[in-house]
């Protein structure tokens, strides 16, 4: 059974992407989540000289350039893709049956419905709404293999309109632009400023000028750690300080988000136009 989703996108029905049970036959395998995460990752990410190649589904190939921090990097993949072998997305504590909010927000302030990325998405639903909303193309980028193998299947019938890049954003240099970045809890795992740095300069070469960025996190009320690792709490004048003036605030709207296991966390979320250049 899915479950239906509100809002002014009613009717629509989340399909739930668990029908198969895979990890009970990863570990009647014997398979461990570190293994898996790699031998997925080996499926989406073929070594090639001078840089990695991402397969996407449909067959298309994209070079995505060479990574830094290549053991730091496989060790953070190496972590989520753990989380998602352990437990089912819709038991995690980020899981939403329907992204409501992000999906309203780049409803209301994009720029007509041009190419989307997904930063940190995981397992969510956002980009089949996008999709079904009419958005051209949506590329969900995420850390986890395992995840985003998922997400691929289950968007498969919407064939090249949907893309998957298996990267850490701090390490990812985009060679293609987009209207709208949407970020639900990622930037907030990067307490190191030399990280936020680097993911700064990855949304300033992804987005386009007038493009928006949607970047939600816990807000100075929230907590202080998720799915176990510390977080870098984020207010609107702290992302405004980080983003620069190549951005400009359009909307902060603060949210309580109820996980499955009934804990409420308090978010925060900014929506920022890109400037045009001048």
């Amino acid at each position: 059974m899915g479950e239906t989703c509100t809002g002014p996108h009613a009717g629509k029905v989340v399909q739930n992407a668990s029908r198969i049970p895979w990890r009970l036959i990863w570990h009647e395998l014997g398979l461990s989540s570190r293994w898996i995460g790699r031998f997925l990752r080996g499926l989406y990410m073929p070594i090639r000289a001078g840089g990695r190649d991402f397969i996407e589904p449909g067959g298309r190939t994209e070079n995505r350039g060479e990574y830094e921090g290549q053991e730091n990097m496989e060790r953070r993949q190496d972590y989520w893709d753990r989380v998602y072998t352990d437990k089912p997305s819709t038991g995690c504590s980020w899981y939403e049956p329907c992204p409501t909010l992000s999906l309203d927000l780049i409803m209301q302030a994009a720029p007509g419905k041009g190419p989307v990325i997904d930063i940190g998405g995981g397992a969510s639903f956002l980009p089949d709404r996008l999709l079904e909303a009419g958005f051209s193309e949506v590329t969900s980028l995420d850390l986890s293999a395992v995840a985003l193998s998922g997400v691929a299947r289950r968007l498969a019938p919407f064939g090249t309109r949907h893309h998957v890049i298996v990267a850490d954003v701090t390490a990812w240099s985009p060679d293609r632009h987009y209207t709208v970045w949407h970020d639900r809890a990622a930037l907030h795992f990067l307490t190191e400023a030399a990280d936020q740095a680097r993911y700064v300069a990855a949304l300033r070469s992804a987005l386009l000028p007038g493009g928006i960025a949607v970047i939600g996190g816990f807000s100075p009320d929230g907590p202080l750690r998720c799915s176990g690792l510390p977080v870098m709490r984020h207010d609107s004048a702290s992302l405004c300080a980080l983003l620069g003036n190549d951005f400009t605030q359009l909307r902060t709207v603060d949210h309580l988000h109820e996980t499955p296991n009934g804990t409420v966390q308090a978010f925060q979320f900014n929506v920022f136009s890109r400037e045009h250049e001048r």
